[in-house]
């Protein structure tokens, strides 16, 4: 079975921000397959998730768009507080 969170990780760019509509125009289809009844309402529910585990960044604007955060920007007080809370 494959992780919703893994597949759109793995379509999320760290350069180029990402619509929903392009996140799943970019996604295999055998993937989709497996995953079910993936719609726009959990794939909402993924980048929600993901956006607070500090794993993307939601850039606001006409539509919302979505990019992949490198680990190792994060400041090391976010990095602590992950690590122990």
């Amino acid at each position: 079975m494959i992780d919703p969170e893994e597949l759109v990780l793995s379509q999320l760019s760290f350069f180029e921000p990402m619509t929903k509509g392009q996140l799943i125009f970019d996604m295999d289809a055998n993937e989709l397959k497996q995953l079910g009844d993936f719609d726009l309402e959990q794939l909402e529910i993924v980048l929600t998730r993901l956006e607070s585990m500090g794993k993307i960044k939601r850039i606001k604007g006409s539509e919302d768009t979505f990019l992949r955060i490198n680990p190792r920007t994060q400041t090391w007080w976010q990095r602590f507080l992950r690590k122990f809370f």
